[in-house]
């Protein structure tokens, strides 16, 4: 599956050095929002582990579904210091 994410300019490196992400596309790098990029994956355990260890540095756009699902797991953790 196709997940499309952006991720602060500050990680950007992370991500092009880790071979967890699959096959990466950047496609633009820089601009206010960071750099946006799609991976070929499985969403899986693994990858909402390696997403969610970004914290608010990464955002998930597409595919809806991994977007509702990271929101609700941000939401959970969030509830834990409230």
């Amino acid at each position: 599956m196709c997940v499309y994410m952006i991720i602060v300019q500050i990680c950007v490196h992370f991500i092009i050095r880790s071979k967890c992400w699959g096959n990466l596309v950047l496609f633009w790098i820089g601009g206010d929002r960071g750099t946006l990029f799609s991976i070929q994956v499985q969403i899986n355990f693994e990858l909402e582990r390696l997403t969610l260890g970004f914290g608010d540095s990464i955002e998930v756009l597409q595919p809806q579904r991994l977007r509702e699902r990271m929101q609700e797991k941000l939401r959970r953790a969030v509830s834990k210091y409230n």
